[in-house]
């Protein structure tokens, strides 16, 4: 039987490891470009991804939505990590704004959890005017019932905004 000093040792050791795991797979993710651009902002790591419009299947209200491309052209999927132990942040509302380059808004939509083999993000097909360049404005929100577990987390538990300017966006379609 471990004392209990030998018991909270293994027990944070065990953190540690899962800690450096969770910091090998992000960086392996990176390193697959499954992520095309991330930026570090507050104690938050937040990265997007960006790829032809797909099958979606999540949860909104408590209700299972399965989704099939219609007229959507381009996904965007956000990542959000703790920038320290890097671990995915999960239970977040993300919006993401789509500027043109001329700077009109596109849309502004919620984005929401999926859960990926060795990606979770938060995404959302959409419908752009065509290849280009687009500015991407991210806004986190916590919810209430979040807050608490998010100052322990040492995250800020108030509304975080980040944005990736002149991202290049190929739909497939040319604009006219």
């Amino acid at each position: 039987m471990l004392n209990s000093n030998e018991n909270k040792s293994d027990r944070r050791e065990i953190a540690e490891n899962l800690n450096e795991l969770a910091r090998e797979l992000v960086e392996y993710s990176f390193q697959k470009e499954a992520y095309q651009g991330h930026k570090a902002v507050e104690n938050y790591l937040v990265a997007y991804t960006i790829e032809k419009a797909r099958w979606l299947q999540y949860v909104d209200d408590e209700q299972l939505i399965v989704e099939n491309p219609q007229n959507e052209n381009a996904y965007i999927g956000i990542a959000v990590h703790h920038a320290k132990s890097l671990h995915f942040l999960d239970k977040l509302n993300v919006f993401v704004k789509v500027l043109a380059d001329s700077c009109a808004t596109v849309g502004e939509q919620q984005h929401f959890y999926h859960a990926r083999p060795n990606l979770h993000n938060y995404g959302r097909n959409w419908r752009l005017p065509g290849d280009g360049y687009y500015d991407l404005i991210i806004r986190i929100e916590v919810p209430e019932e979040k807050r608490k577990e998010m100052l322990e987390d040492d995250l800020p538990n108030e509304n975080v905004e980040v944005t990736f300017p002149h991202v290049l966006i190929q739909t497939g379609h040319h604009i006219s």
